[in-house]
């Protein structure tokens, strides 16, 4: 969220140096209020190209630094800051009432939204909206900056302040147990990345979000395998640990050297590595990697099986030692219809014959526990056996 603490103290200092100015000033302190109390109802998504969208500009000779993009603001996410700068623009007179309102009636019908105030290389707002609703440019040209201001340096604020956190390092991870089955005796911990940053989310989704605009994905990824080695490399013993990797590492170059470089730090630990299924189309990439992996004495898992497509013919051509079963599988399963249950027993025993461990993820209630026993996964991991839980705590 935008900070404009700095920019009302100094507002407010020059008001008290000038006590004239506060009544003619008054229409741009409601504004700077209105920026001060806006809040976004939801995250706004960043500028940012899927590998497809690249490909497919890259062949058209298009550009890919996005330069011609727009920013993808939900119109409710303005409409607070909108309105009241509307009502206070349409007392520049009876023309601009009139304009306003056509502009609103626009709006609620959908036919214009926040885009049409945002600049861009073909683009100029206070233009067109003196073309299309006569409002005059003066008020065209400020009520973009007075609607969208706070929304845009919200839209942009995680892209500047990603590459501190990157280069101050400032992460941490926390570690959720993993229990075998049926005795619920530890068997390891899961790794997971938090954000320490002040002025960034600390969710690890929300993170890589914003490194996917500015292409970071890996190396954030990479931040937090090493991080959370360092802090298990403080402890005498550690049991397994699971370690997590992005879909956008699995062509890099360095990731094998960096997971042998992990390896040669701690050599007694039992080190796998969770592929989400998202990643297990290339098919040829994944063999490449766990033959790799194997050499290096670290062990693979496929996670989050199920939440897509059922990777069944990956699993079998290439299988991995752990498969983790999405907790959509898991969730209610003590209360699930039976063919539910028989469907993924089956699942569960292709695993067995393929000599893969498996894992049921998101387990939250003793009943669901009880399920996951009798349909025989080796291990479980979720609340009701142990939340996400700092180093010191494992």
């Amino acid at each position: 969220m935008p900070d404009y603490s700095g920019l009302t103290a100094d507002w407010q200092a020059l008001l008290a140096r000038r006590a004239a100015l506060a009544e003619p000033l008054r229409f741009w302190t409601a504004i700077l209020e209105g920026w001060v109390a806006w809040k976004p109802p939801a995250a706004l998504e960043p500028l940012v190209l899927s590998a497809e969208e690249c490909r497919q500009r890259w062949q058209a000779g298009g550009p890919l630094l996005m330069v011609d993009a727009t920013p993808v603001i939900p119109a409710a996410s303005v409409e607070d800051l909108l309105g009241p700068v509307m009502e206070r623009l349409a007392a520049d007179g009876p023309e601009a009432a009139a304009a306003l309102r056509r502009f609103a009636e626009a709006w609620d019908d959908g036919q214009v939204g926040p885009a049409a105030l945002i600049p861009g290389l073909d683009r100029d707002p206070a233009a067109a909206l003196q073309e299309r609703f006569g409002l005059g440019s003066h008020l065209g040209a400020f009520l973009p900056v007075a609607a969208l201001r706070p929304a845009l340096e919200t839209y942009f604020e995680g892209v500047r302040e990603l590459p501190e956190l990157l280069e101050h390092r400032q992460v941490t991870a926390l570690f959720q147990p993993m229990v075998s089955l049926p005795s619920g005796a530890l068997a390891g911990y899961e790794a997971l990345g938090r954000g320490l940053h002040p002025r960034l989310p600390a969710d690890p989704l929300e993170l890589f979000r914003i490194a996917a605009a500015v292409g970071a994905e890996a190396e954030l990824s990479r931040l937090f395998r090493e991080t959370a080695l360092a802090l298990v490399r403080e402890r005498q013993r550690f049991p397994a640990l699971f370690l997590n990797i992005h879909p956008s590492e699995l062509d890099s170059p360095t990731l094998v050297p960096d997971l042998v470089m992990l390896r040669e730090r701690l050599p007694q630990l039992q080190l796998t590595l969770d592929i989400h299924e998202a990643a297990l189309g290339d098919r040829a990439g994944i063999d490449r990697l766990s033959a790799q992996l194997k050499r290096a004495r670290v062990w693979t898992a496929y996670d989050d099986f199920g939440a897509g497509q059922a990777r069944l013919l990956e699993l079998a051509e290439v299988p991995p030692n752990f498969l983790k079963f999405d907790m959509l599988f898991v969730r209610g399963i003590d209360t699930a219809p039976r063919e539910r249950q028989q469907l993924l027993t089956s699942l569960v025993s292709v695993a067995r014959d393929l000599l893969v461990y498996t894992v049921a993820e998101g387990v939250e209630t003793a009943q669901e526990a009880d399920v996951c026993m009798r349909i025989g996964f080796n291990y479980a991991q979720g609340f009701h056996f142990g939340r996400p839980r700092p180093i010191s705590e494992t």
